[in-house]
């Protein structure tokens, strides 16, 4: 019985359970809950912006057959300075519009062109209080994941950063490939 009481104890501990707890609670629109599992001050902007870039790579695939023009290159790289400036003035009102409207949107809605992956392949590498991971993602019709960061306090796991540069280079590279 002890083994079994030990086993559980480490399981809850892990950051799996956690990033399990916050996509069930942005699920049901628990905002407590969500908060209690998710930095919405550091995430809200960054989650933001990833939807943004990865919506934008809807027509990728064409785009990339097409021969490279330096115009189209410079717009790219404005678009993202733009990009970068309006999530960071705009960090604060993000946070307070995502509060307000928490829970008034089913997930699917929230950033169409990204749907959650199965939140049980979500893994975590343990480093002290510090976690690193990956949850999974379906953008575009390419399975992937999002680079998480996670912390450890008195309270459990949070998620506190999100990165979404390793899965918009896998997204890419899916839309470029021919469609059978």
């Amino acid at each position: 019985m002890m083994i079994l009481s030990v086993l559980a104890c480490s399981l809850l501990d892990a950051p799996e359970p956690a990033a399990r707890e916050a996509f069930y609670a942005l699920r049901d629109g628990n905002l407590e809950s969500f908060e209690a599992r998710v930095d919405m001050d550091a995430v809200v902007p960054q989650a933001f912006e990833g939807c943004t870039r990865i919506t934008l790579l809807e027509d990728w695939g064409e785009r990339a057959a097409a021969p490279n023009q330096g115009l189209r290159e410079l717009g790219r790289t404005l678009g993202r300075g733009l990009l970068n400036s309006a999530v960071e003035s705009a960090g604060p009102e993000l946070v307070a519009d995502a509060r307000a409207g928490f829970g008034s949107k089913p997930i699917s809605e929230l950033c169409p062109a990204i749907q959650p992956g199965d939140v049980l392949r979500a893994s975590f590498d343990v480093n002290g209080n510090l976690a690193t991971g990956q949850l999974p993602i379906v953008a575009w019709g390419v399975e992937t994941h999002v680079d998480a960061a996670m912390t450890k306090n008195d309270q459990g796991w949070h998620i506190v950063g999100l990165d979404f540069d390793k899965a918009i280079a896998e997204i890419k590279t899916g839309l470029e490939q021919p469609t059978p």
